[in-house]
């Protein structure tokens, strides 16, 4: 499902300076009860010329609850902190993460 433009501001609040996010959208887990795979487009002058997607997870899909990065770009280009902080290991591979990747990239 296609975020918010809040959802999209909150999201974006960490970015490293001078990049941009678009294209975010977020997929609840089968895998696991309330967990959100969130995803976005990052673009600027940090990013280079080529796009690239980063992925959080968060368990409120409002963004009350905060986010957590668990790929290289989430962590590279943001301040949110490891979805290891959650106590659980979340992952690209669970269900929800890949897909919500593939919707921001279009």
């Amino acid at each position: 499902m296609a975020a918010t433009p809040a959802l999209v501001e909150l999201l974006g609040v960490t970015l490293t300076l001078g990049v941009t996010m678009d294209h975010v959208y977020y997929v609840r887990s089968n895998a696991y009860p309330n967990v959100f795979f969130m995803s976005g487009r990052l673009q600027g002058t940090p990013i280079g010329s080529d796009p690239k997607i980063a992925t959080w997870v968060t368990n409120r899909s409002d963004g009350s609850a905060g986010f957590f990065t668990i790929d290289p770009n989430s962590v590279k280009y943001s301040g949110w902190g490891p979805a290891s902080n959650t106590g659980f290991t979340y992952t690209m591979s669970d269900d929800g993460a890949t897909l919500s990747a593939s919707c921001a990239a279009g």
